[in-house]
């Protein structure tokens, strides 16, 4: 028998229901930014900023995991449309905020706060017992903005299936013949 002390441990209900949250339109805010200079691109960490669901990550579990509720975004050079439309967003969601000039100044602290918009669909997984599941795909949110998703003006996406095969067309086999080879 394993010699372990519960003393300090605190006990989790688990007779209670987890809490998950459903697709939909959220206002989040940034909580973290987590720079990667390597790869040109930097992660926002956020929780839900309004609703009935505010402060949803602000669990232990939530903390200990910020890969469970963030967005990538990249300043590569093949994603700089995206990164200044992402800013355009964020500045207009939060007047008198500049995130080019925080971005710019290495000031990540300052994007601490500030508030905008995901619309998240669902995504289909294969557990580790091998079971179909649904998670959140917040890795494909829809960016947009506060009034967007407070009025409710927008489209949850479908649900990604986990086998989105695509149907290949057969391709007849084919014989080449080759009479004169130009080179021996």
């Amino acid at each position: 028998m394993p010699d372990i002390n519960l003393d300090n441990v605190k006990a989790i209900d688990v007779t209670a229901d987890y809490k998950r949250l459903s697709p939909g339109g959220y206002v989040v805010k940034i909580v973290d930014i987590q720079p990667e200079d390597d790869h040109q691109r930097f992660w926002i960490v956020f929780d839900i900023a309004e609703g009935d669901d505010a402060g949803f990550y602000a669990t232990e579990h939530g903390i200990k995991n910020p890969w469970t509720h963030r967005v990538l975004v990249s300043y590569k050079d093949t994603a700089l449309g995206v990164l200044k439309g992402r800013f355009n967003l964020l500045a207009s969601c939060n007047p008198g905020f500049d995130p080019e000039a925080a971005f710019r100044a290495d000031a990540w602290e300052l994007f601490n706060g500030k508030l905008f918009g995901l619309i998240v669909g669902a995504e289909e997984y294969e557990s580790n017992t091998g079971e179909t599941r649904e998670r959140l795909d917040w890795f494909n949110a829809k960016w947009r903005a506060v009034d967007t998703i407070r009025n409710g003006s927008f489209r949850i996406p479908e649900t990604k299936k986990k086998d989105r095969a695509i149907a290949v067309p057969q391709v007849t086999e084919r014989t080449a013949v080759y009479d004169d080879i130009p080179f021996d």
